[in-house]
């Protein structure tokens, strides 16, 4: 009996995170195509893998990956779902960890240049990269 429920639970979370997985991007891909950023799905699958391996959305209550899940589904049809406000800081949060991770920053906040995954971003583990600073920008 035992080992039917942790099977259950197995299953369950394997389908919990696939799930979450493609809500993170489907996320991903809405918003850089929005805002005309050139992102293959490859890049975006490789950013997803690399947070999974770096357990990047353990820190992600239960609650915000299931109205990430969620509101990802019905975006896209115009619904308006409570709570939208926390879905959009929950959004940037991972756009923001997305950008961060890529060549973006690098290549001086070019568009029209591709974004390349380079590593997930952890200040820690990484250089600090000011976007804003006046290397990217001389003159």
């Amino acid at each position: 009996m035992v080992s039917v429920g942790a099977a259950a639970v197995t299953v369950g979370t394997y389908i919990s995170c696939s799930s979450f997985d493609n809500a993170v991007r489907s996320i991903i891909v809405r918003e850089m195509s929005v805002f005309g950023y050139k992102v293959e799905v490859k890049e975006v699958m490789a950013f997803v893998a690399g947070a999974n391996k770096a357990r990047l959305w353990e820190s992600f209550p239960i609650l915000k990956k299931e109205l990430l899940r969620w509101y990802a589904q019905f975006e896209g049809l115009g619904i308006k779902l409570p709570a939208s406000d926390k879905y959009k800081w929950a959004k940037q949060e991972i756009v923001r960890q997305f950008l961060f991770s890529t060549n973006f920053f690098y290549e001086g906040m070019d568009v029209s240049k591709p974004m390349h995954y380079l590593r997930i971003y952890n200040p820690y583990d990484v250089p600090c990269c000011n976007p804003f600073s006046n290397m990217y920008y001389p003159g």
